[in-house]
C-alpha cells in the first residue's frame, strides 16, 4: 500500500500572460512539481470599473501548483517573488491543503 503524501496547492491569480513564464520558470528551478493555468475574466471590488459597473473584464492568468508540503513554503516565496504579486494589481496568492490529489499514469509530483 502507498504511502499517503501530505500535499498542498498554491493558487495565484495574476495578470494575463504571466503563468506560462512563471511555469517555465517553476520547472527549471524545481524541476518537479505538477502545475497549470488557465485564463478567466473578472473584476476586483477595488478596480474602476466596480464603479462603473461591470464593463470591460481584463482577462487573468489562474496558476494552479500542487507541490510536496515539505516544499510548500519555498515554492509559495518564489511564485510570490516570480510573479511579482507585490506590485500594485499584481494578483493574490494562496495555499490550501489538499485531502486527495490522483497521480496521473506517466505524471509524477516527485522523482
Amino acid at each position: 500500500m502507498k504511502q499517503r503524501r501530505e500535499l498542498k496547492l498554491i493558487t495565484c491569480i495574476v495578470p494575463e500572460g504571466v503563468a506560462k513564464p512563471t511555469i517555465e520558470a517553476l520547472a527549471e528551478r524545481f524541476s518537479t512539481v505538477a502545475a497549470d493555468f488557465h485564463v478567466a475574466r473578472g473584476i476586483g471590488k477595488s478596480s474602476s470599473y466596480a464603479q462603473v459597473g461591470m464593463g470591460q473584464q481584463p482577462e487573468k492568468d489562474m496558476l494552479s501548483v500542487i507541490v510536496e508540503a515539505e516544499q510548500a513554503d519555498e515554492i509559495f516565496e518564489f511564485l510570490f517573488h516570480e510573479t511579482r504579486i507585490d506590485r500594485p494589481h499584481g494578483g493574490i496568492i494562496y495555499i490550501n491543503a489538499l485531502s486527495q490529489a490522483s497521480e496521473l499514469k506517466g505524471v509524477q509530483l516527485n522523482a
